[in-house]
C-alpha cells in the first residue's frame, strides 16, 4: 500500500480488512498532522454522499467509526479533504463525479470572485501512487480532474 495511505490508516487505526471492496476513501483533512482532533468538513461529507449516490463504494471516517469533528469554516473556500482512490479503474468515474459535485455547489456561492478549492487526491496504482495537492479556482480543478480521468496517463510517482 502507498506509504502516505499507510500512515493515514495507521493514524486512524483502520485495518486493511475494513476497506476491502472500497473504491474511494474520504479522509479527515488533517490526518497527516499531529493535531489531536481530526476534522472532516461539511463539503467532504457532502462529496462522499454524492459519490455514494452515484454508486461508488466510498467510506468516510464516520463509516469506519473514526471519531472526528466537523470543521465549519466561514468564507468562500471549498474544503474537500483528502480522497484516496483505492482502485485505479475507478479513477475516471470518480474524477467525473467530483467535477459534477463542484459544478453543483458553485451556484450556492454568492461572490464575484471564484472560491478556492482545497483538495488532496491519492490514486493507488499497481506498484506506485499518484498524488495531487490542489489549491486553486474551480475551473482549474475542473481541467486537472478532466486530465486525470485517463488513468493510463497518470505519472508514476513514489514506489
Amino acid at each position: 500500500m502507498p506509504e502516505s495511505l499507510d500512515i493515514a490508516l495507521n493514524r486512524l487505526k483502520i485495518k486493511a480488512s475494513q476497506i476491502d471492496g472500497v473504491d474511494v476513501l474520504v479522509l479527515p483533512e488533517n490526518v497527516f498532522t499531529s493535531d489531536e482532533t481530526l476534522f472532516d468538513t461539511p463539503e467532504s461529507v457532502e462529496l462522499a454522499k454524492h459519490l455514494k449516490k452515484q454508486g461508488v463504494a466510498c467510506k468516510t471516517s464516520f463509516d469506519l467509526q473514526v471519531e472526528t469533528d466537523v470543521l465549519e469554516r466561514r468564507g468562500l473556500d471549498i474544503w474537500l479533504g483528502i480522497l484516496w482512490i483505492l482502485r485505479e479503474a475507478v479513477a475516471p468515474e470518480a474524477m467525473e463525479y467530483i467535477r459534477m459535485y463542484i459544478r453543483q455547489i458553485l451556484p450556492r456561492i454568492k461572490s464575484s470572485e471564484p472560491p478556492i478549492v482545497h483538495l488532496k487526491i491519492g490514486i493507488k496504482r499497481e506498484n506506485a501512487t499518484a498524488e495531487l495537492d490542489f489549491k486553486g479556482p474551480p475551473d482549474s480543478l475542473d481541467s486537472v480532474l478532466q486530465a486525470l480521468k485517463c488513468p493510463t496517463e497518470l505519472p508514476k510517482l513514489g514506489s
